[in-house]
């Protein structure tokens, strides 16, 4: 339902008592009714009871094993949300916080949500949150930023998952809360992981109440999860997915994963995994996003949105691996249809512009030789011989700028050193630019520019940024190449600089429009053909530019190791 439908019904509920529960979820609902039933603060929670140092001292001990087995758990959990704001507590079976993790800034905003060692956090103190409601319905749970009762929570979404003991009884429960904004189907994949980490540290897989619990968690999520052991043999699934491979639940468990979806083949051409899971599993890497297709068992294509991560044991070492995947076959097949239609328009829009280009010079040669035959004689000719020859280069201009964007020859990707290839292209060009009394120079930082590339075709992109960079340059002026790189972008950015007159500020959205060009004798193809070329590398191009100061153009490439 609407964020702002369900404030009100919140609101309503605050001050009047009554629940509108037609208008919100059954389950929200029963999780608000508790709430207000047992008069928890519905704006900035104190913590009504909070433990001594003694007593939560004390407490700590008597869950030393629960704690000792969450150390490896908490310790991935730093490196799964390392880029993002994060808060995770650890609380025994009475909601009493034990251990609160987080980045510095959370860790500041967590105390207005009694998020500290020895807060309680059962539902009677601040309404349902992940570790209250997670033991008080026995099952994890997955709370959205304004589902919270309380106010100061609204704005963090939360997983809450309970721990059993040995004997199948509850013993405490872990939470993790992250702002709405950065809140992601990993945070699921986290949880299932941090159950996992408790079974293989507790000895629990025994354990039918766990066992259950996990079963029901798979059960329950609508994505499609899949667990691998160290080998890469497959130890369970969520969804049936016979429809997919043709083959049963029992043909597919204990089977190599690569062997029941890639045919037996582990490696790409290339050496890479093919699998993200594995690829987790032998790399320790997390995998977020990654777009995948598969053939179901009639051969129709299904496309999948996938994470993945590795799981460990309680010695911290990788134990196995899980996946999570969402079914975006409806998604992709729209997404395929909007791009033909827009395909459609561009390609309509491209003929008619291509088409008028072509005719005005078509239309000069047309007039100047009808203009010679009126005239006369071999000299009539002659005299307008240049104009024509200059009309006809620009046309075959036209024709080779419009072959590159149209049909772009397909990157033939090199791992090259981008620092050694900007060099060359300064060089080169360093001629051209002396003829107009302008210098290059390029500046890098002290760092590793390994890119996969196709060098030839990036080449020729920063030939034409170039090109265009002296072209709008002032006599007696620079132009600056420079290098560097993003570590946490994991890309190399270049940007040419000029000290020409600048871009209007109503034409730079329109520089990489096919035909769009300034330039007395320009064909407009350039730019777009460059912002092809770099789409196609998965890189970026952008405009930085004001009128009477000058332009940037700047380029962005993923790095060597994406």
């Amino acid at each position: 339902m609407a964020q702002n439908s369900r404030r009100q019904v919140w609101e309503r509920l605050i001050q009047t008592g009554k629940l509108e529960d037609e208008k919100i979820s059954s389950s929200l609902a029963k999780m608000w009714r508790r709430s207000y039933e047992y008069k928890a603060e519905p704006y900035v929670p104190e913590p009504l009871i909070l433990l001594s140092k003694e007593e939560l001292a004390e407490r700590s001990f008597k869950r030393r094993e629960m704690l000792e087995g969450l150390e490896p758990v908490l310790a991935n959990l730093s490196k799964s949300f390392s880029d993002n704001p994060f808060l995770v507590g650890v609380a025994d079976d009475e909601g009493y916080l034990l251990k609160v993790m987080g980045d510095e800034e959370s860790l500041k905003k967590g105390k207005l949500m009694s998020m500290v060692p020895g807060a309680n956090h059962r539902e009677e103190f601040i309404g349902n949150n992940p570790i209250g409601t997670s033991l008080h319905q026995e099952e994890p749970v997955y709370i959205q930023g304004g589902e919270h009762y309380c106010l100061a929570m609204k704005g963090w979404t939360t997983v809450g998952i309970p721990i059993h003991g040995p004997t199948g009884r509850i013993i405490g429960a872990v939470g993790l809360a992250t702002p709405n904004r950065y809140a992601n189907t990993n945070m699921f994949l986290t949880m299932v992981f941090a159950v996992q980490s408790m079974e293989n540290r507790m000895v629990l897989k025994g354990s039918p109440e766990m066992k259950g619990i996990r079963d029901h968690f798979f059960r329950k999520s609508n994505l499609y999860i899949t667990v691998v052991d160290k080998e890469g043999r497959i130890q369970n699934y969520n969804h049936d997915y016979s429809t997919l491979s043709g083959e049963s639940r029992e043909e597919i468990l204990g089977r190599y994963f690569w062997d029941v979806w890639y045919g037996g083949e582990k490696y790409k051409e290339n050496g890479q995994y093919r699998a993200a899971i594995i690829e987790s599993l032998m790399t320790g890497r997390f995998i977020r996003g990654r777009e995948i297709s598969v053939k179901d068992k009639d051969g129709r294509s299904r496309w999948f949105l996938v994470d993945s991560l590795p799981l460990y044991d309680g010695e911290g070492k990788i134990s196995g691996a899980m996946s999570i995947l969402e079914d975006i076959t409806e998604i992709k097949y729209l997404e395929n249809q909007v791009y033909r239609s827009e395909k459609l328009a561009t390609l309509g829009q491209l003929a008619a512009s291509f088409a008028h280009e072509i005719r005005n010079p078509l239309t000069v040669i047309k007039g100047f030789l009808q203009m010679s035959e009126t005239a006369g004689g071999d000299e009539a000719v002659q005299k307008h011989l240049p104009t024509i020859m200059e009309e006809l280069e620009r046309m075959d201009d036209l024709v080779s700028d419009f072959l590159l964007f149209a049909k772009p020859a397909a990157p033939e990707f090199k791992k090259v050193d981008l620092e050694e290839l900007i060099e060359a292209v300064a060089d080169f060009m360093q001629g051209e630019a002396a003829r107009r009394d302008v210098c290059i120079v390029v500046k890098a930082a002290e760092e590793d520019f390994k890119v996969k590339v196709d060098p030839q075709q990036i080449r020729q992109v920063f030939i034409n940024l170039v090109q265009n960079a002296i072209d709008a340059s002032k006599s007696r002026s620079q132009i600056t190449m420079r290098l560097d790189r993003h570590k946490k972008q994991n890309c190399v950015v270049v940007s040419v600089e000029d000290a020409g007159q600048g871009i209007a500020e109503d034409h730079i959205s329109k520089v990489f429009d096919p035909f769009f060009t300034t330039k007395e004798n320009g064909t407009g193809l350039g730019l777009f053909a460059a912002h092809r070329i770099i789409e196609n590398h998965k890189g970026s191009v952008d405009v930085i530019s004001r009128e009477g100061k000058g332009t940037i153009m700047e380029v962005r490439l993923p790095t060597a190791a994406q």
